[in-house]
């Protein structure tokens, strides 16, 4: 459980759509596939999510003569406005989206236009507004394939997978031979997981145009899904040799790569090479940003997890399998609030919950230090116990997934046993302080009495010695009989004047008697 303990699987991908595939590692979902989910080994059915779009690209004074007859007569000022939104794609979409609309502004039949502002919707997730970008295409030009492509893939990334095999099947029936339409629905059988279907349609669509790039690489993706890893290489070098430049060559070979020669990390550089190939062409692609993020978790690199990760979620926001990694990877940084605040984002969404209160258990239960959401350590421990007991509760789960969190359950538990024993020793401690102190106080006291009364007496002595000794009426010391054991005469003190006679009477010490008294009166 500790040290990357963001990423427990093993990896196993079912790559995507004709001209290329949006897929993930385990956490990183794609089109069509069947992943090791990121918190257990079991292999897991995994959400529809959505291909790659059809892509337009931008217009030179070339493109004239291969521009649709609807677009020949497009002015320069709308093209100049949608090249400028086709080099911002991948920078600022809102940019993009801006230039897009001026161009359709000047020219609202500019189907590449459309075509390409509703794919930035798709990317955004708002569907309805894709949608009708391609709608309004197709009411311009109805073969316009680009648009059917694109409105096919925003009914699969909304998990409508029913609607868009209708759709396909119509558009077959209406457009019988195009190739296009019969790859997208191969792709389907795929998502379907179909695979011998795919297979077997992508091998009729070769005997049609056997240099029909999309069917090669809907067959490469069949063997691969299939183990048949030589076969798909041998599909992927065909398309090579006819097209170099198509992202899905590239993604395929590093999921080759990584389920047959790139099983250790210094391997892998051949697929993170690979992939990023296939983003230097089109960079479009989160589930790719997001297999990245994946590796470089696994290595430990989370500054260039998170680079990718956000790029994926800047492609996809409702994208949370990239979510849950960069949460991940946040983890790994010891970013504790960062991450999780974003594993609370998926949990918000109600998808993924399981993997989610999975993490976020694991999240509390290793904590090294305390962080202001997380509350004090019991009740951080406390809430790591109810995400692992909730997801026991809602995922069935294999008896050795089982055993494993339930003993993270017990660790919570006896973290918090050793938490409660800390606390009630950390309060027997400061009671134990407090009586001490207390004893030290008054012990303190005493002795600050002790010194003052002792130097209160010492202040006597050097008063007295300081008025020297006792005298009798003749002058001598009064000590002098002591020593000498002679009896001391009394004490002389001195004569007083009678205020009735003005004559001067002796007063005798108290000791004297009554009659010695009187005679001393002159």
């Amino acid at each position: 459980m500790k040290g990357n303990t963001h990423i427990d699987a093993k990896l196993l991908l079912i790559i995507a759509i004709a001209f290329i595939a949006m897929m993930f590692f385990a956490g990183c979902p794609s089109p069509k596939q069947v992943i090791i989910s990121k918190n257990t080994n079991d292999i897991k059915n995994i959400e529809v999510d959505a291909g790659l779009f059809s892509f337009d690209g931008g217009l030179t004074d070339a493109d004239a003569s291969v521009l649709n007859k609807e677009e020949q007569n497009i002015s320069e000022k709308a093209k100049l406005f949608f090249n400028d939104g086709i080099s911002l794609m991948f920078i600022d979409k809102s940019r993009s989206l801006d230039n897009f609309n001026r161009a359709l502004e000047l020219e609202p039949n500019f189907l590449k236009a459309l075509n390409s502002a509703g794919m930035i919707f798709l990317w955004d997730g708002r569907f309805t507004d894709a949608e009708n970008n391609f709608k309004k295409a197709l009411i311009f030009k109805p073969d316009y394939f680009p648009a059917m492509i694109n409105l096919a893939e925003s009914m699969i990334r909304k998990g409508e997978l029913p609607s868009a095999v209708s759709y396909i099947n119509e558009m077959i029936l209406k457009y019988p031979n195009s190739l296009v339409l019969k790859n997208k629905l191969a792709e389907i059988f795929i998502l379907e997981g179909k695979i011998d279907e795919a297979i077997k349609l992508s091998m009729d669509i070769l005997k049609m145009d056997e240099k029909d790039t999309g069917a090669m690489l809907n067959l490469a993706e069949g063997y691969y899904l299939q183990k048949k890893y030589e076969l798909a290489q041998m599909a992927l070098d065909n398309v090579k040799e006819i097209n170099p430049k198509i992202p899905m060559i590239y993604i395929l070979d590093g999921y080759i790569c990584l389920a047959t020669r790139c099983l250790d990390m210094q391997n892998k550089q051949e697929a993170i090479s690979s992939f990023k190939k296939a983003l230097e062409i089109r960079d479009d692609l989160p589930e790719i940003h997001c297999n990245l993020g994946f590796i470089f978790n696994e290595a430990g690199d989370y500054e260039n997890a998170i680079q990718e990760l956000n790029k994926a979620l800047n492609y996809k926001p409702d994208f949370n399998y990239a979510r849950l990694n960069l949460a991940n990877s946040y983890r790994g940084m010891r970013m504790y609030e960062e991450a999780e605040n974003e594993y609370n984002k998926v949990l918000k969404t109600g998808k993924e919950s399981g993997k989610v209160t999975f993490d976020l258990g694991i999240l509390y239960l290793d904590m090294e230090r305390e962080f202001k959401y997380g509350g004090d350590s019991i009740d951080r421990l406390k809430k790591a116990k109810q995400y692992f007991e909730k997801y026991l509760a809602d995922n069935k789960i294999s008896k050795e997934e089982e055993v494993k969190v339930t003993d993270y359950i017990k660790e919570a538990d006896k973290k918090i046993r050793q938490k409660e024993a800390d606390i009630e020793r950390e309060k027997k401690r400061k009671l134990r302080e407090a009586e001490d102190k207390k004893k030290k106080e008054e012990a303190a006291k005493k002795a600050e009495e002790s010194k003052k009364a002792e130097e209160e007496l010492k202040n006597k002595e050097k008063a007295l010695e300081k008025a020297g000794p006792l005298k009798d009426q003749q002058g001598k010391p009064v000590d002098s009989y002591i020593e000498g054991n002679a009896k001391a005469p009394e004490k002389v003190l001195p004569s007083v004047e009678s205020s009735d006679t003005g004559s001067k009477v002796e007063v005798k010490s108290s000791g004297e008697s009554e009659k010695g008294s009187a005679n001393s009166i002159k």
